[in-house]
């Protein structure tokens, strides 16, 4: 609630309710008290470098004088058993207040003094237990009752951004006797302004007008809204670009207003007022790093567990999956290098029912059909906790490929093909392609062999399908005309005969012609993936957290408009906010029975199921990927193995960023330590690739004089910058340092009498110890995400370092490494041989996966390929020898038969070199597939093509 607060009106209000002989006394009381938390304030901003504006000041002191005589009187007296209630005569305003305008300044006074200062003051929200007594009975934190309210904050008032305008807010400090006591080392003291105060409530918890507070900022309830609101249709940069462009809207509308005021107020010679010039505009508006935080605070907070929920509660009986890449493509990962990979090359992987609602999705993070596999068996859980039987269909658009791994899931279960991808693939064999004049009656003629009646045809929307007889025989007869007439091309025979394999394999038959079941809906859900961030750059935090409630606001638009019995469904109104939705009806349902004769108007309102399953989404383990379909399995961390073990759950939120002296950005873990102390300006978004420190342990606290610390640390300082010494500037313990604290400061036999400072100050000087294992290593906010949320490291998918590069170069002279050759389990023998030597040479160093020497492999064959065709061996340095050599070790081509100069062929998906032997050779790339069973896609040459040259089109 807005009101408007007029310190002169309200002051004379207040007045009048003393007695005439203390009435001067109140005033002069007030004014006191008034300056005095003025002049606090402005000493307090000044040593911390703080803005200060003595109009705005001012009128928040007078605020505070308001709130503090109104929250005196509603004081709940021990004799009394009675809440008071606020008398008549003293106005309720608040929690927002806002300053008078000119229209205010006007009616008080016939010759007004109209100054542009007047339209710079900030709103002000006051957040004090007496707007919110919902705040006021326990501690936040830990919930304990010994609390004790002591004050306001010392340093005045804290920004909020507004979406037209900047405002304030004012906090009142809370201290706790119970976690002052206890064990663990947190906070006892904290402002309502704090984040700190809230971070155990979820967004549609914090009470209605309180800003949303953040580590660095805070925001209004409409700007927090309204960036949820438009977070799919629109980037970071372009949203805050718009608000900015709304204050600088609302500037110009106040400097207007001043003019407007001026000139209507009549000019008198008694009081003149010079016209002044308007203040510029002050560039504090909300920043795009600021927006991204904010979207990923709220997917930890509320929207994972959100979209998840009312995943769980979704049942199909025909499903439909397929793969898309180009939104996956976006979910790249910055190291702390700066440097960008992308790790999700196996797209994103959705499931629909007949509905058009999204079941389940993920990233894979390699294109095998086992994740597939895994994802279809998570599901088959979800199926067993609702007590629903197996679906009848699964569509796909490769069935045959991708049939044993879906029997072996649901064995009763129909596997059918897309009819999207039999147009698509008979268009492909059409003449000249889409630019010949008969493609659209071809295509029309597949659907029609294909399909009975179509869903806009039929009276129940629904497709129906032909039997495989009628099938086969239609499109038998459509080929043949088409190619009397001359429109197919030399690739069109073999796709008419693969499409015939699959009529006859009953692949094109629905099981169920009742509801729909063409898996078109899913190639149509591939564009609301793909408009995610749609020409913009991104990353794999934010391309999580956006696809995240993508899915659920797809869900609850579909789930509307084809599941009109979900009455809780219903209840929403459209509405994505559902965990606000279920709150309400649990509370009405739970009020309800408290009173049942008095409520017995009152409906009960339906509830959203809790599913206790397993299944997760998004960002996910697999363990296909970690262990190279079973070939290979990676040594985890002893930390990842705990952390996967005790089901610990990742928060992009959990991660903070600090600014040291440079300026330089490192990002720890705040489980270890929630407040951070900074310095200069900061960036939250992930984008700016901050190195990221999560250090195991922390040490203890040691009592050393400070000449002794001062010493240790210039010592410490000549030292490479390493993440084990910048975790001591934590302030947390851990019991892991224990031990090694307790070693340096425990005095050895030797040098029991040497207690000086100067021998203490050259113990502490010492190096420490580096901790075992991988948790030196700086990692961004994107990599720390991926791997604790997939368990694998992102380092483990390539191959960096000189070191590495170096090793790799020489196991591959010296196995005689060459794609054609190398097999899944050769690949898997490889990469323990290569890891096993990468830990001799470098304890510290990251274990690679096989995927990290297949792709390194494929970029040095072509490397090598391009040396060989121009001649060209030299490297960086000038030198010959290093390349000649690698050049001379294998043979990547067939000495007879093809020119050695000319680039080989490599297949772009598995990267090897396809046909380095003679035609027909069994160590040759299989035509049409890889060596893992994956189907390779040829596209045809367009005709004419040369003579001699190519083969059936392709």
């Amino acid at each position: 609630m807005s009101s408007v607060f007029e310190p002169a009106v309200v002051l004379k209000l207040l007045k009048s309710r003393e007695p005439k002989n203390k009435q001067d006394e109140f005033v002069t009381s007030w004014n006191n008290e008034v300056e005095k938390r003025m002049q606090k304030w402005i000493t307090r901003r000044n040593q911390s470098k703080q803005s200060v504006v003595e109009a705005q000041l001012c009128w928040e002191s007078h605020i505070v004088a308001y709130v503090k005589y109104v929250a005196k009187i509603m004081l709940i007296k021990k004799t009394s058993l009675a809440q008071p209630s606020l008398p008549l005569d003293v106005p309720l305003l608040g929690p927002r207040f806002t300053p008078p305008t000119y229209l205010h300044l006007t009616k008080r006074s016939f010759i007004a003094d109209i100054q542009p200062e007047a339209m710079l003051l900030k709103p002000l929200n006051v957040i004090h237990p007496f707007y919110y007594p919902e705040i006021a009975d326990c501690c936040p934190r830990c919930n304990s009752k010994t609390i004790t309210w002591d004050g306001w904050t010392t340093y005045g008032s804290c920004a909020v951004h507004g979406i037209d305008s900047e405002e304030s807010a004012l906090g009142y400090q809370l201290r706790c006797q119970s976690c002052a006591e206890g064990k663990q080392n947190m906070e006892s003291c904290f402002a309502t302004t704090s984040p700190i105060f809230w971070e155990k409530m979820q967004g549609y918890e914090i009470p209605r007008g309180i800003p949303h507070f953040f580590q660095r900022c805070a925001l209004t309830r409409p700007l927090y809204d309204m960036i949820l609101e438009l977070c799919l249709s629109g980037t970071s940069g372009g949203l805050a670009e718009n608000i900015e462009q709304l204050h600088i809207a609302e500037y110009f509308c106040k400097h207007q207003d001043y003019l407007r005021y001026y000139q209507l107020r009549p000019a008198t010679p008694m009081k003149p007022l010079p016209l002044l010039n308007f203040p510029d505009p002050k560039n504090d508006c909300i920043s795009s790093d600021i927006i991204t935080q904010v979207l990923l605070q709220h997917y930890d907070q509320t929207g994972k567990d959100e979209s998840a929920q009312y995943l769980q509660t979704i049942m199909g009986r025909v499903l439909s999956l397929d793969h898309t890449f180009r939104a996956a493509s976006k979910a790249s990962i910055a190291s702390s290098s700066h440097e960008r990979s992308r790790p999700i090359s196996g797209g994103t992987l959705s499931i629909i029912n007949e509905k058009n609602q999204i079941l389940s999705w993920r990233f894979c993070l390699t294109q095998s059909v086992e994740e597939i596999s895994e994802a279809l068996t998570q599901l088959k859980i979800q199926y067993r906790k609702l007590g629903e039987e197996d679906p009848d269909e699964i569509i796909v658009d490769n069935c045959c490929t991708v049939r044993p791994k879906i029997s072996k899931v649901f064995p009763n279960t129909h596997v059918g093909q897309d009819v999207h991808h039999v147009i698509q693939r008979y268009t492909g064999g059409v003449l000249n392609g889409t630019k010949n004049p008969h493609a659209g009656a071809i295509a029309s003629e597949v659907s029609h062999a294909l399909l009975k009646t179509h869903a806009a045809d039929s009276a129940n929307g629904v497709t129906e399908y032909r039997t495989k007889d009628e099938q086969g025989k239609l499109l038998e007869e459509m080929y043949q005309k088409w190619a009397e007439k001359g429109c197919w091309n030399a690739s069109a025979a073999g796709i008419h005969q693969e499409q015939m394999k699959h009529v006859a394999r009953g692949c094109l038959t629905r099981t169920r012609q009742d509801i729909c079941s063409d898996g078109s809906c899913i190639e149509g859900s591939h564009k609301g993936w793909n408009s995610l961030q749609r020409s913009f750059a991104s990353g794999l935090p934010v391309m999580n957290a956006l696809c995240t409630e993508f899915v659920l606001r797809r869900n609850i638009r579909m789930g509307l408009k084809n599941t009109p019995e979900d009455l809780f469904l219903k209840s929403t109104f459209g509405s994505h906010r559902i965990r606000l939705v279920a709150s309400i009806a649990s509370l009405t349902n739970k009020l309800i029975p408290s009173h049942p004769i008095l409520n017995r108007d009152a409906h009960h309102l339906p509830e959203l199921p809790v599913i206790s399953s397993s299944e997760s989404f998004g960002l996910v383990r697999s363990e296909n990927a970690l262990t190279f379909e079973g070939l290979f399995k990676m040594e985890e961390d002893e930390d990842d193995a705990m952390l996967f073990a005790s089901g610990t759950e990742l928060n992009s939120s959990n991660v903070s960023v600090k600014a040291d002296n440079n300026e330089s950005l490192e990002v720890v873990s705040t489980s270890h330590s929630r407040t951070l102390a900074s310095n200069g300006k900061r960036k939250a978004s992930e984008i700016s690739a901050s190195p990221v420190e999560f250090p195991e342990t922390s040490p203890t606290k040691r009592a050393c004089t400070a000449a002794t610390v001062a010493s240790a640390l210039a010592t410490v300082k000549k030292k490479p910058d390493h993440s084990f010494f910048a975790s001591f500037s934590s302030s947390s313990t851990s019991a892991k340092a224990a031990p090694v604290a307790a070693e340096s400061s425990k005095p050895s036999p030797s040098t029991t009498s040497s207690t000086s400072p100067t021998s203490a100050s050259s113990t502490l000087a010492q190096p420490l110890p580096l901790p075992s294992g991988n948790t030196t290593s700086r990692q961004s906010r994107s990599e720390y995400l991926f791997s604790r949320s997939t368990g694998v490291n992102p380092e483990a998918l390539h191959i960096k370092t000189t070191a590495e590069f170096h090793l790799f170069m020489d196991m591959c002279a010296e196995g005689q490494w060459v794609s054609y050759s190398m097999t899944p389990r050769k690949w898997a023998v490889a990469t323990i041989a290569y890891n096993e030597r990468l830990q001799q040479k470098d304890p510290s160093a990251i274990r690679k996966l096989p995927r990290a020497l297949l792709g390194k492999l494929g970029d040095i064959e072509k490397t090598i390929s391009e040396c060989i065709a121009v001649k060209n061996f030299k490297s960086k340095r000038g030198s010959t020898t290093f390349w000649t050599r690698h050049c001379e070790a294998v043979s990547l081509v067939q000495v007879k038969g093809i020119d050695s100069t000319r680039k080989p062929q490599t297949c772009g998906r598995c990267q090897t070199i396809m046909y380095p032997f003679v035609t027909g050779h069994a160590q040759n790339h299989k035509r049409g597939y890889c060596s893992d069973g994956v189907k390779q896609v040829h596209r045809a040459i367009p005709f004419p093509q040369p003579v001699g040259i190519f083969v059936k089109g392709v």
